[in-house]
């Protein structure tokens, strides 16, 4: 018989090496329980950001045998940095919500981005 703690450990470990399995399973779900689709869109996106960047943490782990956690947090300093004198600029207003919205939103695009490459780059050298 599986262990709880080991069932939850191999699940979370399937939505790290594929997160979008994470983004699909989050969508059914909540899109049964809002009957709404853009906002469970929204949700899975949120939801699928965390492991999107934990995936692309172990991608570098993995091919390069080092953390870039460093790098990973700066990426996200530098983003939220960004955005948040992106939106002082043109709103003249500081709306921390709005500014946390977008930040996680521009990361599952950055982090979406980033997982491919890695998954592109690592078919490739391993061939």
């Amino acid at each position: 018989m599986i262990q709880l703690g080991s069932f939850f450990a191999g699940v979370i470990a399937t939505f790290v090496t594929v997160p979008f399995l994470a983004f699909l399973l989050s969508y059914i779900v909540f899109r049964k329980v809002t009957k709404n689709n853009l906002k469970s869109f929204r949700i899975s996106v949120d939801v699928t950001t965390i492991f999107l960047m934990g995936s692309v943490y172990h991608a570098t782990y993995v091919i390069w045998g080092k953390s870039y956690l460093w790098a990973i947090c700066l990426v996200l300093l530098l983003t939220a940095i960004m955005l948040f004198l992106l939106h002082w600029k043109y709103k003249q207003d500081i709306q921390l919500r709005r500014i946390w919205k977008g930040f996680w939103r521009m990361n599952f695009l950055l982090f979406t981005v980033g997982y491919a490459a890695f998954a592109i780059y690592g078919v490739v050298a391993r061939i």
